[in-house]
Formats: C-alpha cells, sequence, structure tokens
C-alpha cells in the first residue's frame, strides 16, 4: 500500500510541477494570439487588452510592426507575460509539489522497511522448518489414470485437485538466480544463514567446531577418533597392541584404507562408532567404509554454512593445502564403497575418477542414515554415485546427499547419481555436465520412498541414446519406449515417486525426450514456492524440450508442475516445454510457459504437446509467445485430453498450420485402437474451457485461436467438446482468406461445425 501511496504523490508532483507554468504558457498563448489587432480600445481595462496595447506602443516606439509569424510574436509576448505572472504567482503550485514529492519518497521509504520486515519474518519461518523432516509422515500415492467419460459430462472440473501424495512443500528454498555463474548459485542462501548456528542444521547433515575450529558432524562431537596423514613423518599403518591408535593424533595412519580396516575391526570388537579424520593429501586406494564410521576431511571449515564450504572446496586446486583427494586405482571398479550399516557418511572430500576407465564414485549396498556431504564427485565412468537397496523409510535413515557437486561423471543410466529401491533426499547440490544413456545427472527407478531434491541446479546435462532416425511418436507401441534410450537430460523417474522444489535445469537435452526431465511411469511434483519458481530455461529434446511424462498400461504416469518457469525450450516434434504420451496427466498451475518452440514442419505444441491418450490441465498459467511450424503454437493435441479453466492466459502463440492458440483434434491410429478394444480405454477424448481467455495468436490456416475436430473424411475417435460462456475468445488472426476462422474452427468429416462467425452451443459431442 505504501507504494502505491507513494508513486501517486509524486506522479501528483510533477503534474504541480507542470501547472506551475501553466498561467504563463497560457498568457503567452492569447497575447501572441490577439497581438495583431488593429485597435484596442482605451476603455478596455481587461488585463489582456492593456498587455497588449502595451505591446503595441513600444513597437510604435521603435517604428517596429508586429510580426506576421505566431512564434515571432510569442517571442515578443513572453517577457510582458512574465511581468504579470511573476513566480510569486505560481508559489502554491511549487509549494504543493515540494510538499508531495517529499510525501512520495517518505512512503517508498516506508514500503522499502515494510518489504524488509516482511523478508525477515519469512527468514524466520524459513529457518524453523530447516529443522523438520519432510519424510516424517508415511506417504500413501495414489495413481492417477485419465478419466474419459463415456459421454460428454454436464460439468467438466477443471481445477480439480491433484494430489500425487507427496505431502505439502517445504519452506526453504533457494533464491533465484539467472545467470550462469556457479559462484553466485552455491551462495543462495549465505544471508538467511549467516547468524544460523550450524547445530540447528540438522537437515543439511549438521556440524560443530571442533578439532581446532574445524568441522565435526553432529552427533560425532564425543565419538572415537582415527587420524591418517599420509605426509606426517610419524605416521603408521601397522597397529600394534601396546599402541592405543584411537584419538591419538600423535600417531596417525598413513593410508586411508589401513585407517579404515582398523576401524571395522574395532566398530565390531569394543567400539560403538569411529570418525577418521583425513589430513590433506592424494590418497590413491579403493576404500571401504564399514558400518558406523565416517570419514572427514580434517581441514573442512567448522563456522560455515554448507554453500560456503562448497565453494571453499570447488575453489580447491590438485594442491590446495587443505584439499582431501580420493584417487581410485585403474584396475579399481570402486572409489569408496559403503558396506551394509547405518551411521555412515562422507565429508569434504574430491573423489576423481581415472579418465577412460568405468569406475564408480560411491557405491552404496544397504546403507542408513548414510551422509555424503560436501563432497565433488569427478570423472567417473560408471556414475559418481550409485546407491542399490539404500536407505529404508523409517523418518531420517535415508541416504542424505548435501552441498555436493557432481562434475562430468558419464554412466549408461544417471551420470551423476543412480539411485535403485533407495530412499533419498538430496539438497542444495549441483549436477554439471553429466552424460547418460538415460537420466543424464540422476536416474531413479523403483524407490521405496519419493526421492526429494530441494534447491538444487542441473546444467549442461545429456541423455544421449542411438540416434532414431526420423521418429513417429504416434506410431510408437508405448512397450516400445521401455527399449528407448536418450529419455531425460538432466533426471529421469521411472516405476518410482518424486518431489523437486525450488530447482532449476538449465541448458540441458536428450535426443529423444525430456531435454531436462522424463517422467516414465512415474508420480512427479516439481514446485517452488511462494517467492521462488522451478524453472526450465533453454533445454532441448525431439519429445518435450523441458519436461516428457510417459505411461501405459499399468505404469500410468502423472506429473505435477506448480509455481513454474518454463522458458526459451525447444522440441523437434511435440511439445517445446512440456510432452505428454500414452496414459500420461500433466497438470500445470500458476506457471508461465513462454518462448517455447517445436521446429518439425509437422510438429505439435509449441508450448505444450499431448498425443495418445494423455491428459493436459491447465489453470493459472500464461503461455504466451510460443511457436510451432506445425500446428498449435500455444497447445497442441492429437488423441487426447485438454482442459484449460481458472484464469489460463493463452496469448500471441503462433503455428505456421492451424491452431496458433489451441490444437485440438482426434485421428485413426492402431496404436490407439489397441488400447481402447484391449484395455477398456474411455472414450470421447474431450476439449474443455472455462473461464480462460484465448487472444492475439496467428496461424497460417483457419483455427487461430482455436481449431478442433479431425481432418480426414473417414472414422476417427469420438470427441467431447466443451466451451463455456466465460471463455474469452477475442483477436485471434489467420492468414486464410476465410475470416470466419480467426478466433474457433470445428470441423468434423470435412463439415463446418462451428467458426468464430457461428460460435456453437457450449456443448458438442462428435463422433
Amino acid at each position: 500500500m505504501w507504494r502505491q501511496i507513494g508513486g501517486a504523490s509524486l506522479i501528483i508532483a510533477v503534474l504541480l510541477a507542470i501547472g506551475s507554468q501553466a498561467q504563463w504558457a497560457n498568457c503567452i498563448y492569447e497575447t501572441s494570439d490577439r497581438m495583431a489587432m488593429e485597435f484596442v480600445s482605451e476603455a478596455d481595462t481587461d488585463p489582456l487588452m492593456t498587455r497588449i496595447r502595451l505591446i503595441q506602443s513600444d513597437l510604435e516606439l521603435e517604428e517596429a510592426a508586429v510580426p506576421a509569424g505566431l512564434p515571432d510574436r510569442a517571442q515578443i509576448a513572453a517577457p510582458y507575460c512574465r511581468k504579470d505572472f511573476t513566480h510569486t504567482g505560481s508559489s502554491p503550485f511549487y509549494a504543493g509539489a515540494i510538499l508531495l514529492f517529499v510525501f512520495g519518497l517518505f512512503c517508498r521509504n516506508q514500503a522499502r522497511i515494510s518489504h524488509d520486515q516482511q523478508f525477515k519474518q519469512r527468514t524466520a519461518r524459513r529457518q524453523q522448518s530447516d529443522t523438520n523432516n519432510l519424510f516424517d509422515e508415511p506417504v500413501r500415492p495414489q495413481v492417477m489414470e485419465p478419466e474419459l467419460d463415456e459421454s460428454l459430462p454436464d460439468g467438466i472440473e477443471v481445477s480439480e485437485d491433484f494430489d500425487l501424495g507427496l505431502g505439502s512443500p517445504p519452506e526453504d528454498m533457494i533464491d533465484e538466480d539467472d545467470g550462469d555463474s556457479l559462484m553466485d548459485f552455491v551462495e543462495h542462501r549465505r544471508a538467511i544463514e549467516e547468524n544460523k548456528d550450524d547445530k540447528e542444521d540438522e537437515d543439511s547433515g549438521g556440524g560443530v567446531e571442533r578439532f581446532g575450529g574445524f568441522f565435526c558432524p553432529a552427533g560425532w562431537e564425543d565419538k572415537p577418533v582415527l587420524y591418517v596423514d599420509i605426509k606426517s613423518g610419524s605416521a603408521r599403518d601397522q597397529a600394534s597392541e601396546e599402541t592405543e591408535r584411537l584419538n591419538n593424533e600423535a600417531r596417525p595412519f598413513k593410508s586411508l584404507d589401513a585407517a579404515l580396516a582398523y576401524a571395522a575391526k574395532r566398530v565390531v570388537k569394543d567400539t560403538p562408532a569411529i570418525q577418521i579424520r583425513v589430513a590433506p593429501g592424494v590418497y590413491q586406494h579403493s576404500c571401504t567404509v564399514p558400518d558406523r564410521c565416517i570419514v572427514v576431511n580434517h581441514r573442512l571449515p567448522g563456522r560455515a554454512t554448507n554453500q560456503q564450504r562448497l565453494r571453499w572446496l570447488m575453489e580447491q586446486g590438485l594442491d590446495d593445502p587443505d584439499r582431501v583427494t580420493i584417487l581410485p586405482p585403474t584396475d579399481a571398479p570402486v572409489a569408496v564403497r559403503f558396506t551394509s550399516g547405518q551411521m555412515q557418511g562422507i565429508y569434504g572430500c574430491h573423489l576423481v575418477g581415472r579418465e577412460g576407465v568405468p569406475q564408480t564414485g560411491i557405491h552404496a549396498t544397504g546403507s542408513v542414515r548414510m551422509n555424503i556431504f560436501n563432497c565433488v564427485l569427478e570423472g567417473f565412468g560408471k556414475s559418481g554415485v550409485r546407491l542399490e537397496n539404500a536407505g529404508a523409510e523409517l523418518p531420517g535413515h535415508g541416504v542424505n546427499i548435501q552441498a555436493c557437486q557432481f562434475l562430468e561423471n558419464i554412466a549408461g543410466h544417471g551420470g551423476g547419481l543412480n539411485a535403485k529401491t533407495s530412499v533419498v533426499v538430496v539438497k542444495d547440490c549441483m549436477f554439471q555436465k553429466n552424460r547418460a544413456h538415460s537420466g543424464g545427472a540422476i536416474w531413479a527407478e523403483d524407490l521405496k520412498k519419493p526421492i526429494l531434491v530441494r534447491g538444487t541446479r542441473f546444467s549442461h546435462n545429456a541423455a544421449q541414446g542411438p540416434e532414431p532416425g526420423e521418429l513417429k511418436p504416434s506410431q510408437v507401441k508405448f512397450r516400445a519406449w521401455l527399449e528407448k534410450e536418450g529419455l531425460g537430460g538432466a533426471v529421469a523417474i521411472m516405476n518410482s515417486k518424486a518431489k523437486f522444489v525450488a530447482t532449476e535445469f538449465i541448458d540441458n537435452k536428450s535426443n529423444i525426450g525430456g531435454g531436462a526431465f522424463a517422467v516414465l511411469s512415474a508420480q512427479v511434483l516439481l514446485e517452488g514456492d511462494d517467492e521462488h519458481d522451478v524453472r526450465f530455461h533453454r533445454n532441448a529434446s525431439r519429445l518435450g524440450g523441458a519436461v516428457f511424462v510417459l505411461g501405459w498400461h499399468g505404469g500410468a504416469a502423472t506429473a505435477k508442475i506448480e509455481s513454474a518457469d518454463l522458458q526459451h525450450n525447444r522440441a523437434k516434434h511435440t511439445g517445446g516445454a512440456v510432452c505428454g504420451f500414452g496414459l500420461a496427466t500433466t497438470q500445470l498451475i500458476d506457471a508461465k510457459v513462454a518462448h517455447n518452440s517445436v521446429e518439425h514442419d509437422r510438429g505439435l505444441g509449441g508450448g505444450i504437446g499431448v498425443q495418445n491418450g494423455a491428459e493436459i490441465l491447465v489453470k493459472e498459467t500464461d503461455i504466451r509467445d510460443n511457436s510451432s511450424k506445425g500446428a498449435g503454437g500455444g497447445v497442441g493435441a492429437i488423441n487426447a485430453v485438454v482442459k484449460i479453466g481458472d484464469d489460463a492466459d493463452i496469448r500471441n502463440n503462433k503455428a505456421a498450420m492451424s491452431g496458433g492458440g489451441v490444437f485440438a483434434i482426434t485421428e485413426a491410429n492402431e496404436e490407439m485402437e489397441e488400447l481402447v478394444s484391449l484395455h477398456n480405454f474411455k472414450l470421447p477424448f474431450v476439449f474443455a474451457t472455462q473461464d480462460c481467455t484465448i487472444s492475439g495468436n496467428n496461424s497460417e490456416d483457419p483455427g487461430a485461436g482455436v481449431r478442433l475436430g479431425n481432418f480426414a473424411p473417414r472414422s476417427t475417435f469420438p470427441m467431447g467438446i466443451k466451451i463455456d460462456g466465460k471463455t474469452r475468445l477475442r483477436n485471434n488472426r489467420t492468414k486464410h482468406p476465410n475470416a470466419a476462422g480467426d478466433d474457433l474452427w470445428i470441423v468434423w468429416n470435412g463439415e463446418t461445425k462451428g467458426s468464430g462467425e457461428n460460435r456453437p452451443v457450449n456443448k458438442m459431442l462428435l463422433k
């Protein structure tokens, strides 16, 4: 409110300042206009006439004539008007302008103070929420398949609840940053965590200050310690019976694997848990971390935020005096292996793979309550981290990957992280330049509990399968997609559930589906919070430049995308930003889908494309400035369900064919006929709008706003249409001579059923 009042005051102040000169300007105009009068009676005492007589008299004394041109007369009149209208006469205007200007500045300052107070309150709430475990409550997901009634219902509910069973969104999000600077990104929460005790951040791995001011994980302050120092002259790997090695910094081990072997014996024999603190150096070992043991970089800073520690780690060169590097031998398949156990972890280390060797950075099987904290995993040829049956479904018993960098790792599936039948939380990490056949950065399959990814950045990752040649998506059998590679440039989730919060996907790509994200017979929630969107920018693929949602019979897929920003993504065939295919339901809420494109001349859906039984639900979403070189500039659908409502705005999209705003038709398709006949798939396909705007869209062919029905004068799947009275169809333009098809064009079996000039009743069934 303060901001609006201040803005209005400043505008009025400017107007008063202008008005202070109005009298003087009006005087010049009137005097100049009437100065050429040949005679002015002396009896006329009007101030204007008096002024004109004075001017004429002065001109006669100078033997000068009254100028013919108005500009010249105005120049003569100006000094006389200034005498009559001095600055004193404008004083009230000046005074009012100054007062309002000062008041406006005061209001703007109050608005800034109010904004700062609100920000502090939000920060306090977010800090409080840091201690909450997001998976305290059991998850009971509900598999949702598209509900297609046999006949068109009386009311099509566009705003239906779309619950993935994944719980409420967490409140602790990252700050938005559109730049490519990694250093800016890793410091996104420094301001809100500057004065926060590390003990309170249990969700981030925790930590206290010990060992000369260095980091100690929370809960490990009183645990026995083994020291490892490759450079120490007193370091020995042999452990004699008379020498106690626990808590003896003067007698460190020389190699990390020897310290771990000693720790494994002691935890079985007489020690509840052991912390192994490693001095800087390069350790060329393949290590095994036993039950109840952790490995910690002895120089990891204590009083710092997670992001500050990650920056400290990433800036270290190979010879940095604080760097701990684990470099596995060439013949070792794994750098660090976690055996089945609990209370395990690794903190503050660089793990580096040998170039050209198929190694894994970290491999864990059967581990619970495990932490991978502030580590860099770089250059591994068989995934940075592989998890199998790791983590338990109890709160706090999963695998926690925190504030880590995954850089230039490759694999068949999941170049950065490959997780199967596990429980995983990923927070404040960066995945860069990872590659795989599918799931360039993350592949998650058959998880026991939804994977949670928060505040994480995925950039320049890729999923590259064999080139498919001229791919015709509508003819690919559903089950054949299981054999496809090149899905999910950054992330692929299969037969699992996932929640991604305030996460960004920048410049990722795949050569089949989901330039950034592939949802494969899975349930996924992608969302932001009140301040920060989940963002997809500049991702690319054949199907779904940003997101590809794919489901089949017995494995339906659902995706909810809320508080999202999807811009400048591109696809070759379908869905510049989002593509739904098969038994897949996608909902967009409070999203921005803008400047996305489809490049094939028979492509579909510059912003969103759905095919072969898929369903798209859109509400409170802007779909703007997208383009398709085929059909459906904003939204395109073939044999699919489209529901648009609740203030959705489809505007300024372009299609080279028809359907600049929306294109939705049915066509003959053998794969769909099999699905309908064998799996009791319900018809008709539905197009419905409710309280939305479709305007300013363009196309070459009729139906610049909306194009519905079919093309061929032969049998196709039935289609139900419901366009409610609050749908605003206006200002759409087609280049076709038939202007009746500007806003709406419905054709069925070669017969026009509706147009912009002959808009049909709200509901119709085409069969």
